[in-house]
């Protein structure tokens, strides 16, 4: 609240006020902080009284209130010499007009601001930030909360009491069954989500990858293509999504040569093959998560291979 009384003493050209609000925040702020902050607004301050040609209220703020340190000893020799300037010469010095205007003086602000903590200044909208934070994190830790949302942002009624879904009045409960699909004739071994939430990934014995496409919502899916694997392929033991949800790794332990197929899962075609190592044969699989296709593969026999 008080750096906010600031901003409007300073957009306002009440500068006695501005330096009061920053004196009174002296237990919040470092010296050097408080002497920074103060400087720039007494500066201004000295320009906007020569600018009103009040050059003994300017002299006095030079005397009484500027700070004559080594520090600022340049900038108050300067400004003692605009003492005897006249308003034509004063108008050839840029410091002088720099802030004139309503809109310039929140330039100053700005100015000001970039010499104080971060946690003395509260940014726009803070309170309804923390409040849709706050909200956020109720969400996230609700074991029921299974429903997309369906309105942007905090609602006025979401302040007054914390979050809570009841299992009993929400269809979207884990353990409501809300689709079954058909679709394997054998034992599903493998099923999983591309992290884009738009794909579906299931294999069962039979070497069979389904890829369904999720309907926005989440509540359906549609069959997009059918995966055929290799017929001397005995298990799928894994598989899994690249980061950018467009491949699909899948392990198939028991396949000579190769025991891993890489699929181009949109587009519902094989982009190669990894051969199993000496002696060896691959049980699972991993793309790395991070935005490239680098794989990594381990064996039977403890050993992982990155492709």
């Amino acid at each position: 609240m008080e750096e906010l009384y600031s901003y409007v003493a300073t957009v306002n050209r009440k500068w006695d006020e501005a330096t009061a609000v920053l004196d009174k925040c002296y237990a919040n702020l470092k010296p050097l902080q408080l002497q920074a902050a103060k400087l720039i607004i007494l500066e201004e301050k000295f320009y906007d009284l020569l600018y009103s040609e009040n050059i003994s209220m300017a002299l006095r703020l030079l005397r009484e209130e500027f700070p004559n340190t080594t520090a600022v000893r340049d900038k108050r020799a300067s400004m003692i010499r605009m003492l005897f300037m006249d308003k034509n010469q004063l108008a050839q010095v840029p410091e002088t007009a720099r802030f004139r205007s309503k809109s310039d003086r929140r330039r100053l602000v700005v100015k000001v601001q970039q010499v104080l903590p971060a946690t003395f200044i509260l940014p726009p909208a803070r309170l309804e930030q923390l409040l849709n934070q706050a909200h956020a994190t109720q969400v996230s830790r609700c074991r029921v909360h299974m429903s997309r949302e369906t309105s942007e942002g905090l609602q006025a009624a979401d302040v007054f009491v914390d979050h809570s879904c009841q299992k009993h009045s929400t269809r979207f409960y884990l353990n409501t069954q809300a689709l079954t699909l058909n679709d394997h004739k054998f034992e599903v071994w493998c099923v999983e989500f591309s992290p884009d939430g738009s794909l579906l990934a299931s294999c069962s014995k039979s070497t069979r990858i389904f890829i369904h496409s999720v309907i926005p919502g989440g509540e359906k899916v549609e069959l997009l293509h059918l995966l055929s694997g290799y017929d001397n392929a005995d298990v799928v033991s894994c598989i899994s999504w690249s980061n950018d949800s467009n491949l699909l790794a899948v392990a198939c332990s028991e396949q000579a040569p190769f025991d891993i197929m890489v699929f181009a899962a949109k587009e519902g075609r094989m982009l190669r093959t990894i051969n199993n190592l000496p002696n060896s044969l691959f049980t699972t699989c991993a793309f790395f998560n991070a935005p490239n296709y680098f794989l990594i593969v381990g064996d039977e026999r403890g050993h992982l291979q990155i492709c």
